[in-house]
């Protein structure tokens, strides 16, 4: 089989396999929680105060910067208050994850590469699986808690990959460089120690001497946080208050 048809097939495949995850998210009844309950209520909680206006960190105390639960508190505002928001979050969340990744894969990964990733992030963003407990590999759970670990690994699959594999083409990397750095800030706001990935990110482009995508992704990256969250006062905030917490 000649090695373009078999990549068709693939990226077929992938298309299939993610619109059936996402039918399944959307029409199937509502899906309990049948470990780490109050991790859900604490998301949901923050998103809905977000959702009548309050900001995390600064009208009440919060351990992150709020990321997760204002996509969700979108998803109140689109679709109205139900316990289904969260799952039309999840879309929502692949929606825009996958129009990023499909910006910072241009003229650096294959067609077959970027949807084996996208289902990977597919994955991740729908499992109900708590990847933080090993007794979810011998035992059933579902759970929508811990959310945010599951967007911060989408994180890191993105931009991990950005790092490792420069493209040849000026404007391919400037678009990298630009959703980079967008990335790391939401990163940020989604929990405070995922702030290493900036230096992470530093890092890589140093070492392979990609000066322009290196100097593009940390403006974007400080533009990006002054405007969201001037002078990184939320994500201080959610730090220390999580450190006060431990």
């Amino acid at each position: 089989m000649p090695w373009e048809r078999f990549e068709k097939i693939v990226i077929v495949a992938v298309a299939v396999l993610v619109t059936m995850m996402v039918v399944v998210v959307l029409w199937s009844p509502v899906a309990y929680d049948t470990h780490e309950f109050g991790d859900t209520h604490f998301i949901l909680g923050a998103a809905w105060r977000q959702y009548n206006g309050l900001v995390p960190t600064v009208d009440f105390q919060h351990f992150y910067g709020g990321f997760t639960s204002w996509v969700i508190a979108q998803a109140i505002t689109l679709f109205g208050p139900s316990v289904h928001a969260f799952d039309y979050a999840l879309v929502m969340l692949l929606a825009g994850f996958g129009l990023a990744s499909a910006a910072v894969f241009w003229r650096r990964v294959s067609g077959m590469g970027a949807a084996i990733t996208l289902l990977v992030i597919a994955t991740l963003i729908f499992t109900r699986q708590p990847l933080e407990l090993v007794q979810s590999l011998i035992r059933i759970y579902s759970s929508h808690a811990s959310l945010y670990n599951r967007v911060g690994l989408v994180i890191v699959v993105i931009v991990g990959l950005f790092a490792a594999l420069p493209s040849r083409s000026r404007p391919a990397e400037l678009v990298g460089s630009v959703v980079t750095g967008g990335l790391l800030v939401t990163a940020m706001l989604t929990k405070p120690t995922f702030i290493v990935l900036i230096p992470a990110v530093a890092l890589a482009l140093m070492v392979q001497a990609r000066w322009t995508a290196l100097a593009a992704t940390a403006l974007v990256t400080m533009a990006s946080l002054m405007i969201v969250d001037p002078w990184g006062a939320r994500w201080y905030a959610s730090f220390e208050y999580a450190q006060a917490g431990v």
